[in-house]
């Protein structure tokens, strides 16, 4: 049982995530019957999911809230900022319940909160004002009249034998099926034993379903999420109709349903004779099979091919794909070593599979790597939910905004990018968005904005993110760099530069403490975790106009595109993505050019001898190599004793030794055992032109 709790936790965290983007969503759009229908379907979940795996407080806690939310669907309780409050607290609660340890605080804030539920409900309109959903059963009692066509879908479910063994019980999902609109089902009993051979602890039913219900496909599979690994499922569009209102009808369809082979043209020829007033007779229905493809599923063998025919996803646990990247990375290592062994016997079949071997592993660290690549999406909810509660804390009307929410990372890449961001974004709240009074006097609308812009860039991600609020007085920063002995009193300092001065540990313009900015921590913070990230981070501002914070990130950490070099007697590798061009130049035109200048294309490029950067001191051989790199639209070449061609390499963290120097971001294990260390060309490029 333990390892289905743990199941239902990791799905329980992803419909808590969707529960928060709709709650925040439903807040800017009180009356959107979609978003409250979805935020009724998660709680639904969660309560039957809940009480399915022990974890019976949360399901009896959810209740609550399903009830709030079946109010307002029918429209006897109206949307407030003070419900979404409620809403949002009852989630975070939620959140620490799903941790297993239930505190005396917990349990006081669960009264509390179960407390003002009641009280909400308490004071919802008439039950009478507006006309609650009306059930099938209800419907053949007492006929009500719909006036609205409704999308048809024709369901069969084939449980595994197991299912209850497991925990999973079925009629919790056909309970949250009804929720979504009308449902119709008939069991089938085919593969049940005879009494002697039937064990009680497991399942022998399966079910054919009519739901009438404005749902998309996926929403329908989310409810047989558990279970739907090992049953046999299979939905089915058919053409869009009434719900019936009609005994004789609704008996047509039973009939139709429990037949082993599901006859679709004969349900849709039944549900067009379901008049409005139900007076029409009904026609005879043929039980000629349709010339659509059949259901035809038995026990043991179902046929899926409808189901093998579309897209599966796969849940895996990130300690797998971490797993499988540490082996891609032993691979890419042992690799190079076989490589390095069959490159004086180039001519053998060792060197030609060795080479097939290369092709191989590249395209499996390719796909690696696609899986361990995450969205900014999964961020932003957090993200948003952070700029509502401070915001309205400080009194602020702000708006977040997403574009290229869909961008890819590195999953590690994501995990530590979250605190950087969250610094950044509550700077941009506290220090830069202005009160809406302050905003309508300088003529800006009162509700501020900030952007979070995500997009490729070449081998790299940016990360804009901008606010339309106060800006940065830079002689302020200046001056506060000055008093604090950051800078030398006759520095001259680039714009840049001076905001780059945020960044040091300590420093802050805020003449006061706050509860949330002013003590000089934050973007020292960031700095310091984009650096461990392989980034950098770069902050323009404009006095009165607004703030934008640049991230610059690489896709991956772990395995690099390498071009391998000698520079002396010693190897370096340079990253593919940096480079833009390679030149051959003789020794000569190196030492006659002026100021580390050189014509290449008619185009002058500064440049760096790399020999003399690292005090190789041998002998200069009398043709060079010029590698032409790339950052930030600037360009600059590296000289080189030798090029030894393309490599694949993983890429290890320095030693505290050298972790601090300002060239190398890592080393990687050659295949004869040699040690290159990875030059940072970005930094290169950045130390070389601002003279530093």
């Amino acid at each position: 049982m333990e390892r289905y709790q743990i199941k239902f936790i990791e799905e329980a965290k992803e419909l808590l995530s969707s529960l928060e983007s709709s709650l925040l969503e439903l807040e800017h759009n009180p009356g959107n019957s979609s978003i409250i229908n979805e935020i009724f379907r998660i709680m639904h979940s969660l309560k039957g999911s809940g009480a399915m795996f022990g974890f019976t407080r949360i399901s009896s806690f959810t209740h609550d809230l399903e009830t709030i939310y079946s109010a307002i669907r029918s429209g006897s309780l109206m949307v407030s900022k003070h419900l979404i409050d409620i809403s949002f607290q009852s989630l975070d609660l939620i959140k620490e319940l799903l941790k297993g340890s239930e505190t005396s605080k917990q349990l006081d804030q669960l009264n509390i909160l179960t407390n003002q539920l009641q009280l909400i409900l308490s004071h919802k309109k008439d039950e009478n004002s507006a006309p609650a959903p009306v059930s099938l059963a209800e419907q053949e009692d007492n006929p009500i009249k719909n006036h609205q066509e409704l999308p048809l879908w024709l369901i069969r479910f084939i449980p595994h034998e197991d299912i209850l063994i497991e925990g999973n019980d079925p009629l919790y999902m056909f309970d949250e099926l009804n929720t979504h609109g009308e449902l119709l089902i008939v069991p089938g009993y085919k593969k049940l034993p005879e009494l002697s051979l039937v064990n009680p602890a497991k399942l022998f039913l399966e079910w054919n379903m009519l739901l009438w219900a404005d749902v998309e496909k996926d929403v329908i599979e989310s409810v047989f999420l558990f279970v739907k690994d090992l049953s046999a499922l299979e939905i089915t569009p058919l053409k869009a109709s009434y719900p019936p209102e009609n005994k004789n009808v609704r008996k047509q369809l039973l009939s139709l349903l429990s037949r082993e082979v599901i006859n679709q043209d004969g349900i849709e020829e039944v549900l067009e004779s379901n008049t409005e007033d139900g007076s029409e007779q009904l026609k005879h229905t043929s039980t000629i099979p349709s010339v659509q493809e059949k259901i035809k599923l038995d026990s043991e063998s179902p046929d899926t091919e409808d189901i093998q025919s579309e897209e599966i996803s796969i849940r895996v646990s990130s300690k797998k794909i971490d797993e499988l990247m540490n082996l891609v990375s032993e691979l890419i290592t042992s690799q190079g070593q076989l490589m390095t062994l069959t490159e004086i016997h180039k001519n053998s079949p060792l060197y030609q599979l060795s080479e097939k071997f290369e092709s191989l592993i590249r395209q499996l660290r390719e796909q690696a790597m696609e899986m361990s690549l995450i969205s900014i999406n999964t961020l932003t909810v957090r993200f948003k939910r952070m700029v509502r509660d401070l915001s309205s804390k400080l009194n602020k009307q702000v708006n977040l905004i997403i574009e290229g929410g869909d961008t890819e990372l590195d999953k590690t890449i994501i995990e530590h990018l979250s605190e950087p961001l969250l610094h950044i974004i509550r700077n941009a709240i506290d220090h830069g968005i202005e009160s809406p009074e302050e905003r309508e006097n300088l003529g800006k609308p009162g509700t501020g904005e900030i952007i979070l812009k995500a997009f490729y860039s070449g081998a790299e991600v940016h990360l804009e993110i901008s606010d339309n609020g106060r800006g940065i007085d830079k002689s302020l920063v200046h001056a506060k760099a000055l008093e604090r002995m950051l800078i030398e009193p006759l520095a001259q300092l680039s714009e840049k530069e001076i905001f780059q001065l945020l960044f040091k540990p300590g420093f802050s313009t805020m003449e006061s403490v706050s509860e949330y900015s002013g003590r000089g921590v934050g973007m020292d913070v960031v700095a310091r975790k984009i650096a461990e990230l392989r980034g950098d981070v770069v902050i323009s501002s404009q006095k009165g106009i607004g703030t934008k914070v640049l991230i610059r990130l690489p896709l991956t950490l772990t395995i690099l595109d390498g071009l391998l070099i000698h520079v002396g007697e010693t190897k370096y590798i340079i990253p593919i993505s940096s480079v833009r061009k390679i030149f051959e130049l003789k020794l000569t035109d190196l030492e006659n050019s002026f100021n580390n200048l050189i014509s290449l294309e008619g185009i002058q490029y500064p440049f760096l001898v790399l020999s003399n950067e690292f005090n190789e001191h041998l002998p200069r051989q009398q043709k060079q190599q010029l590698i032409l790199v790339e950052y930030d639209g600037k360009q600059m070449g590296l000289v080189v004793d030798n090029i030894l061609g393309e490599r694949q390499v993983v890429l290890k963290p320095l030693g505290p030794s050298l972790r601090k120097n300002r060239i190398f971001s890592g080393g990687s294990i050659m295949g004869d055992g040699e040690i290159a260390l990875v030059l940072d060309t970005n930094k290169l490029i950045t130390k070389f032109t601002s003279n530093e």
